[in-house]
């Protein structure tokens, strides 16, 4: 069981996957972490880090599991809650 390293950046974030390939001989594992800046909230995860379990099938529809957590993150950005969390993160609070 070895794992893959792979970083990408996606909206300005570093993020680092860590893919391990059929984790307990089993099923595909992903640990991704937005490592620049450190934790930042991502649309898949409010603290930068998710640990992700995905049958092989899905990630093979793309080159590589780094393109997957790229169509991950861009599907669920174009989602309202992420929208609004972005509209927020954008105004200041007095509270």
């Amino acid at each position: 069981m070895t794992a893959k390293h792979y970083e990408i950046e996606w909206e300005g974030i570093r993020i680092s996957i860590i893919h391990t390939h059929k984790r307990w001989g089993v099923i595909e594992h992903l640990e991704i972490r937005s490592i620049e800046p450190l934790r930042a909230p991502l649309p898949i995860t409010d603290t930068g880090y998710e640990s992700h379990y995905a049958q092989e099938e899905y990630l093979t529809e793309y080159h590589s599991p780094a393109e997957y957590v790229q169509a991950w993150l861009d599907y669920e950005a174009a989602q309202p809650e992420w929208q609004e969390h972005l509209r927020q993160s954008k105004q200041y609070s007095l509270f």
